[in-house]
């Protein structure tokens, strides 16, 4: 045999050898995390410095870590009870500083240093919070977040209140104005039969009194009130007659309807039952299309308000949105009813029944706001839109849909819970007791044992091979039976070593 130069021997063993910044791996393949997540290495485990002042890499204090002696055989996760070595991590929560295992540790909060009394860090959410990684129960715990709440339910049904008062305030003005102007049109028409035009030269000083000191100064209005268009040769200003504000002329609808030239006929035929004068029912005929006045879009919205609401219900689709919502209320009001009795379980008899009826209650409730979600919605590009024929109740659908599915989705969640907790304590044990711990001298024979048979099994595959190839099938079945037997073996061998395998 010739001898390799040594130069070779020593740039192989270079080659072969880890860096000397690199940490050393184990030969078992440990959690990812523990050794990728910077701050949270192998050598949390094996090399840090256990001094109580000394912070962490992310400056959060060590104080009051659990300190982990590497004689000590009987250390063990806090939630899992599972053995704490290098094979499954020996990590403290940055939080409570308790000892656990990798895979309860794939956690991470924010945390802050302990001031005044604390003695342990404490929970950060703000920006200055540093990202630790922490144990599954204190993860849990920094969900939990205590919110101040502050009603403003009641400022809001006032501010509503006294927005409706406002509006009904004015609708009642304008209709008021309106009966006004109506009374004086048809006055100024008898008066002024033999000479209409002297009755359209002088409308606008006979009804600015109407409005009176609403009636706005052509000099200080540059621009339309509703559109803002400003006013030129082509764009005139023209008064609203109920209302006194100063508008441009769009009964085209080009710009916004600002104004428009209505027939009074056309109003008092949808409003015939207001406090006109007597003269004004005896005189005016309905067919009449003569007397004409200025309004602005807003007057007519406010003034035929009440005849929408009564004429245009059938168009409306208030009955059927409100009758599906209605059924969904008492739906939840069932539920909301039997939650808390499922939650006592007093006997198994009625805990059955009662969680009977709410799961169908929970049914019902999800099948109305999938029938609510398909009547009302579509999906267009992954986005759930109203239809064009409920746009007008976009709002109400929205939140109707939002509020019916958190309040199933909540409910959903509390019945399983009250459910895993009401099962039978027998199904709730674990399936088998663990193992007995071995002593180290348990564990070398063990290992020992596995090591002879897996060199005979590996004999027998050998023989089995040969035997194949010579054609010796006589013997064959004596060597697949000899080889079930031992792998059987180390298989019950593996199991009793458990976590001691190799």
């Amino acid at each position: 045999m010739s001898k390799q130069p040594e130069s070779n021997l020593s740039l192989k063993n270079k080659a072969n050898s880890p860096p000397k910044d690199s940490p050393v791996t184990p030969t078992k393949k440990i959690n990812k995390i523990s050794v990728s997540d910077r701050g949270f290495s192998i050598g949390d485990i094996t090399k840090r410095d256990t001094s109580p002042s000394s912070p962490s890499r992310n400056g959060i204090t060590r104080s009051h870590w659990k300190q982990s002696q590497s004689q000590s055989s009987h250390l063990s996760c806090k939630i899992c009870g599972k053995r704490l070595n290098v094979k499954n991590g020996i990590v403290n929560c940055r939080k409570c500083g308790e000892l656990f295992c990798n895979d309860h540790t794939h956690y991470r909060v924010k945390l802050r240093n302990p001031m005044g009394d604390e003695k342990k860090p404490q929970y950060e959410s703000s920006k200055d919070g540093v990202w630790c990684r922490c144990c599954e129960t204190c993860f849990e715990e920094s969900r939990v977040t205590e919110v101040f709440v502050r009603d403003r339910t009641n400022e809001f049904t006032a501010k509503r209140r006294d927005q409706l008062n406002l509006s009904k305030l004015h609708r009642t003005k304008i209709q008021r104005n309106f009966i006004k102007l109506a009374n004086l049109m048809v006055e100024k028409k008898h008066a002024h039969q033999n000479s209409l035009l002297s009755l359209f030269q002088n409308v606008d000083d006979d009804e600015r009194g109407i409005t009176g000191a609403n009636w706005a100064q052509d000099e200080n209005i540059t621009n339309c009130t509703i559109c803002f268009t400003k006013f030129n040769f082509l764009i005139r200003k023209h008064h609203c007659r109920l209302c006194g504000e100063i508008v441009c002329d769009d009964s085209n609808g080009v710009r916004r309807n600002c104004s428009m030239y209505i027939p009074l006929s056309a109003i008092v035929e949808k409003l015939p039952n207001l406090n006109y004068s007597a003269k004004f029912r005896d005189e005016f005929d309905l067919r009449d299309d003569e007397l004409r006045f200025r309004c602005c879009v807003n007057c007519k919205n406010a003034l035929l308000h009440d005849w929408k609401r009564d004429h245009d219900s059938s168009d409306f689709h208030y009955e059927e949105i409100f009758a599906l919502y209605e059924g969904m209320l008492l739906q939840k009001s069932n539920i909301e009813r039997l939650m808390p009795v499922y939650d006592q379980g007093i006997s198994t008899e009625d805990e059955a029944k009662t969680g009977h009826k709410l799961t169908m209650s929970l049914k019902e409730l999800e099948n109305s706001i999938l029938y609510f979600k398909k009547k009302f919605f579509h999906k267009e590009n992954e986005m759930l839109l109203v239809r064009d024929e409920y746009l007008r109740y976009n709002r109400i659908l929205l939140n109707i849909y939002q509020g019916m599915g958190t309040f199933l989705h909540d409910n959903l969640l509390k019945y399983k819970a009250i459910s895993d907790k009401n099962k039978p304590q027998e199904l709730k044990k674990d399936k088998t007791p663990p193992p007995p711990r071995l002593t180290k001298k348990q564990i070398r024979e063990l290992r020992e044992q596995l090591m002879v048979l897996n060199e005979q099994k590996f004999l027998v595959e050998n023989q089995i091979q040969q035997f194949t190839k010579d054609r010796k099938f006589d013997e064959l079945d004596s060597l697949i039976t000899n080889k079930d037997e031992i792998s059987d073996t180390i298989k019950q061998l593996e199991e009793e070593l458990g976590e001691f395998g190799f």
